[in-house]
């Protein structure tokens, strides 16, 4: 059951990435923060918090060219066998950074998905839920 509810959180959190980066959704903003604190706004409403493995001045580079350019999601590639996404970026006239990291929750304007302590994926419906 609970590998079933991985699966399912997975599947979503995928879907909704591959949806961000096909309508080619602008970043409004990047908050580098601490591990697992990582969190990047587009401009439709959605959020995606991040785990960055090594890749913070990656993440850096992100907020200063999302600062300067209209940077988008170019694409994802996730890494099966484990909870990680390789996340290309890039804006109209060049390729950006790459950032591989573990989505820990993503919000969106319909669906937030996150984690809990008693290690159950929960599924929301608009509402916030910090876990």
């Amino acid at each position: 059951m609970i590998r079933a509810s991985r699966v399912e959180r997975r599947r979503r959190v995928t879907a909704g990435l591959s949806t961000l980066a096909n309508r080619r959704v602008r970043i409004s903003a990047v908050c580098p923060g601490v591990v697992g604190d990582e969190l990047i706004e587009f401009v439709d409403g959605s959020r995606v918090w991040l785990d960055v493995r090594d890749g913070s001045a990656e993440l850096r580079r992100l907020a200063a060219l999302a600062a300067c350019k209209d940077l988008y999601l170019r694409g994802i590639e996730p890494c099966f066998g484990c909870c990680w996404y390789q996340l290309a970026f890039a804006s109209v006239e060049q390729p950006g950074p790459t950032i591989f990291a573990r989505v820990t929750r993503y919000e969106s304007k319909t669906v937030f998905v996150s984690w809990d302590p008693g290690f159950r994926w929960q599924l929301r419906r608009r509402e916030r839920h910090y876990g």
